[in-house]
């Protein structure tokens, strides 16, 4: 982990077990008596710099491990604030981890929750050109039906904005016509016309 000058981090076993993935150390951890829905990680001790560690697993693409955290084994709650983002959920749509997201709706996640600005996982999936994450939340998991495609953004950069309106600026960001594209040139031409 790449650290600034200066900067404090502070992470405990489970933390680090869940960011690296390594599920024998979550499972010594968890019997230790660790608990998933605390923060586990802290940047700077700053409120955005606290992670839980079934945050951690989903943010760095780890189902197994998160499967196990919020499992019986683990007792994790889903729905639990992870960080300043949101949930769990929240953070695997955000990044695409579209397995996080079936485990986590299978234990029990709300597909629906939204975070301190009106986020949905539906928004942040679609911010992040996730289809398969979008096609996982619609699907849903045993106790939750997908209903906040229409919700709107109640905060932040993103207020007023829903997650199709998210999906078309990051579209276009990505995507964003030059003249040198316009005129049928490769992407990145370094060729004069």
């Amino acid at each position: 982990m790449c650290v600034g000058q200066g900067q404090r981090v502070i992470m405990d076993s489970l933390g680090m077990a869940s960011f690296q993935g390594k599920m024998s150390d979550v499972q010594v951890a968890l019997a230790a008596g660790a608990d998933p829905d605390e923060a586990a990680f802290e940047w700077n001790g700053t409120v955005g710099g606290t992670w839980t560690a079934t945050y951690l697993a989903a943010r760095h693409n780890h189902p197994i491990v998160l499967a196990y955290m919020v499992g019986e084994e683990g007792g994790a709650d889903p729905n639990k604030r992870g960080s300043l983002i949101g949930m769990p959920c929240h953070v695997a749509c955000r990044y695409g981890h579209d397995k996080c997201v079936g485990v986590l709706l299978t234990a029990g996640a709300d597909p629906n929750i939204a975070n301190n600005n009106g986020l949905t996982p539906c928004m942040f999936a679609a911010f992040g050109d996730s289809v398969a994450c979008l096609r996982a939340l619609r699907e849903g998991g045993p106790g939750g039906s997908f209903t906040s495609v229409n919700a709107v953004a109640t905060g932040g950069n993103w207020g007023g904005k829903t997650a199709l309106d998210l999906a078309l600026i990051h579209i276009c960001r990505c995507r964003r016509p030059t003249p040198a594209r316009l005129r049928g040139a490769p992407r990145h031409s370094h060729k004069k016309h």
